[in-house]
């Protein structure tokens, strides 16, 4: 596995941040950070209280920020939240999430939709550094292969919700599978095995239609043996 340094996320107009935005530099912090949240939104009868609530704040989008750029899927379900409901209502459009991570830069936009991708260790973002790949889907398996992991597998390790949407053991036999095999790099092998399985099948189709021409050789030669016999003794007679 990877060792992977994430160094900064931004997000404007992506689900509740808004056109003003919200950048958090992590190299300004020690390795573990803390983030509170305060909702100022408060209900007649705790507005005479102490009570202070975090919950609608925007904590949990934040780690949907750095899901949402590496792989364009958020941390939930994907069938749960589709590509237009992540994009902030009041703005309706003008989505973009970035993501910086050891010497890479990554963009994701909707509406206009890109995907942008850029390397360089010196925080150069240019078109001299940028190694965006032509189309989408082929930037995509570009940063998949980067980073090392597949979308299963970044957040069944690196996201953990509150609700164990995504935990590994209520993973299927085949997804447990699938993110042990990117865990230790294994897919490479999986392809062997797949490729090894068709060749397979290839040489016992092959060695099924030898074994028909056989039959019927052995049957015609058979057949020109009993021929010949009775012509030798209609010869001899």
């Amino acid at each position: 596995m990877k060792k992977i340094n994430f160094k900064k996320i931004y997000a404007e107009n992506f689900l509740c941040f808004g056109s003003e935005g919200i950048e958090i530099d992590f190299e300004n912090y020690n390795n573990i950070v803390l983030i509170k949240g305060k909702n100022l939104d408060i209900l007649d009868e705790d507005k005479n209280s102490n009570k202070i609530s975090s919950n609608g704040v925007g904590k949990s989008s934040i780690p949907s920020v750095l899901v949402y750029g590496l792989f364009g899927k958020t941390v939930r379900k994907p069938n749960k939240i589709s590509h237009k409901d992540v994009i902030n209502n009041d703005s309706g459009k003008k989505l973009k999430v970035e993501v910086y991570w050891d010497d890479y830069k990554l963009q994701r936009t909707r509406k206009p939709d890109s995907l942008k991708l850029w390397k360089s260790s010196d925080d150069t973002w240019t078109e001299t550094t940028e190694i965006t790949l032509g189309g989408m889907p082929a930037t995509q398996k570009l940063v998949e292969d980067i980073i090392g992991m597949s979308y299963e597998t970044f957040t069944n390790i690196v996201v953990f919700t509150d609700d164990n949407t995504n935990s590994f053991l209520e993973c299927d036999a085949q997804n447990k599978r699938d993110i042990v095999e990117n865990l230790l790099s294994l897919e490479k092998y999986r392809s062997y095995y797949e490729n090894a399985k068709k060749i397979l099948k290839l040489h016992k189709d092959q060695l099924k239609n030898l074994e028909k021409d056989h039959g019927f050789i052995e049957k015609k030669l058979n057949d020109e043996k009993y021929n010949f016999e009775k012509l030798k003794k209609s010869k001899e007679k």
